[in-house]
């Protein structure tokens, strides 16, 4: 894989289906992948909108949410088998989901609590499939969760509120690994 397709399909992993007009990852019509992320990107809007926090969402909820996915850097190193000429090359991705929170209710702490709810969402979503639907080591994919990196960081800011509206940042860091034929 190269580094966009891990990219990619760490989107519609958690997203859905990409949609080229609106250049977002979402699985409307239907109900969202993860219960409360209404729309994945790839990459930061040039323009925020509100409305993709809760795209689709019918009827409109207080709260909603919405994720970059990013891939900063990553490593390689070979790991010989059977002498100096052959082997496999470990290809490690840091992966960084970044996830903003916008929420109308009336308390701040509904929509921190809100966030922990979505970060016990995305990790039961990354838990049920290891490869992301990538098809994993065996079919040329990647897994998430081994290697001696923690499975998962995360930190998620103090809610914000400003003119009845309530933001809460979230982000959560794993590694993406895949092995190469060398």
């Amino acid at each position: 894989m190269t580094v966009q397709s891990t990219l990619n399909q760490l989107c519609v992993y958690l997203g859905g289906p990409y949609d080229t007009q609106r250049r977002i990852y979402t699985n409307v019509p239907s109900a969202p992948l993860v219960a409360g992320l209404y729309t994945v990107r790839r990459a930061w809007a040039k323009q925020d909108d509100h409305a993709m926090y809760t795209y689709g969402a019918n009827p409109h909820p207080l709260s909603g949410a919405m994720m970059i996915v990013q891939v900063p850097n990553g490593m390689e190193q070979r790991v010989a088998v059977a002498g100096a000429t052959s082997g496999l090359k470990k290809v490690a991705h840091a992966v960084d989901l970044h996830t903003y929170i916008r929420s109308e209710e009336p308390y701040a702490e509904e929509s921190q609590d809100y966030g922990f709810a979505l970060k016990d969402a995305i990790f039961a979503r990354l838990r049920a499939d290891r490869t992301c639907g990538s098809g994993g080591l065996e079919a040329g994919g990647f897994q998430i969760g081994e290697g001696g990196a923690p499975w998962f960081r995360w930190a998620m800011g103090q809610a914000k509120t400003s003119a009845g509206l309530t933001k809460v940042y979230l982000r959560i860091e794993c590694e993406a690994h895949e092995y190469i034929q060398a």
